[in-house]
């Protein structure tokens, strides 16, 4: 995770940058850089959850001179960084998202507008061409670029939960009397290609998505919009059976040493 201090000039206020990395060695420099040149971004203080031998900590401490580590999972993560932010308005960036600038200015635009808007999510479309599929949804807040009211963050706190943290975080705000707002007009740039997304998938399976309920997978897949949808489903379908069938092997082996 980099928590990136900004101050534009002609402002009095800062603005924070959040971006939680996670072996992304691959991105972060991109990432970074893409922050700093279209956020004015002069401060860094990165925090890190690798296990690549260090490899994203170097690259990111060509950026900063203040360093830290967390671990946990991703919404433990995005909490914990909240209480690092002392600037009224942050934005979480993902380490693989390449910030347009005039995503950002009409960002800070629409958030600005209104007092009860507590968060502006952003349309980030992939370089890689194939993975682009289905619509983009509105409804649902996302965090890979998105600019945030601290106050409202710190009120409401994101979910301990290790996926869909940022979709419940946006329930929580409007249950709070927040609005989440949309800005697509200016797309970022996503650095995941599509066996990236495959990858992602497949472990997006394991972790049991949606409470572990092949049923929603079931009903994806019979619903699927173009093949992409369908394969990205059956990986999903195919992680969430390799974590169940693991599970059931563990489980039998306990209880095969048990009954010796």
């Amino acid at each position: 995770m980099v928590t990136i201090q900004n101050t534009k000039e002609g402002e009095s206020k800062q603005i924070a940058v959040v971006v939680l990395t996670k072996n992304s060695a691959k991105t972060i420099a991109q990432c970074l850089d893409a922050v700093k040149r279209n956020i004015d971004t002069p401060k860094l203080v990165v925090i890190d959850d690798s296990d690549d031998r260090g490899k994203t900590l170097r690259i990111a401490s060509k950026y900063s001179d203040q360093i830290h580590m967390f671990s946990g999972n991703i919404g433990e993560k995005r909490d914990y960084a909240i209480d690092l932010v002392v600037a009224p308005i942050f934005a979480f960036v993902d380490s693989d998202i390449i910030v347009n600038r005039a995503a950002f200015l009409r960002s800070m635009e629409i958030l600005r507008s209104d007092e009860s808007i507590a968060a502006v999510h952003n349309r980030c479309r992939s370089i890689d061409p194939r993975v682009s599929f289905g619509k983009e949804t509105k409804q649902n807040l996302t965090f890979g670029f998105a600019l945030l009211r601290t106050a409202a963050l710190k009120e409401s706190r994101i979910p301990h939960q290790p996926r869909g943290e940022d979709a419940a975080t946006g329930m929580r705000l409007q249950r709070s009397g927040y609005r989440v707002a949309w800005q697509g007009e200016f797309a970022c740039s996503h650095l995941k290609t599509l066996v990236d997304t495959y990858i992602h998938y497949f472990r997006y399976g394991k972790g049991g998505h949606h409470g572990g309920n092949p049923a929603f997978i079931i009903r994806r897949l019979i619903k699927h919009r173009n093949m992409k949808t369908l394969v990205l489903q059956l990986f999903l379908l195919a992680g969430y059976t390799d974590f169940r069938l693991r599970r059931f092997r563990a489980s039998s082996s306990r209880g095969s040493v048990g009954m010796e």
